[in-house]
C-alpha cells in the first residue's frame, strides 16, 4: 500500500469513530430530556 492509502485509511477510521461517538451522544439526548421532564413534573406535584 502506498503512504497515501495508509493515511486515507487512518483518516477514515478516525472519522467513523467520531461519527459513532457523536451519534451515541445525540441518541441519548431525547431519553435524558424526557427523564428530566419527568423529574421536574414529579417535583411540582
Amino acid at each position: 500500500m502506498t503512504a497515501i492509502a495508509v493515511e486515507a485509511g487512518r483518516e477514515a477510521r478516525r472519522t467513523a469513530l467520531i461519527l459513532a461517538a457523536s451519534q451515541a451522544i445525540i441518541g441519548s439526548a431525547a431519553p435524558i430530556a424526557i427523564s428530566m421532564g419527568a423529574l421536574a413534573g414529579q417535583y411540582l406535584l
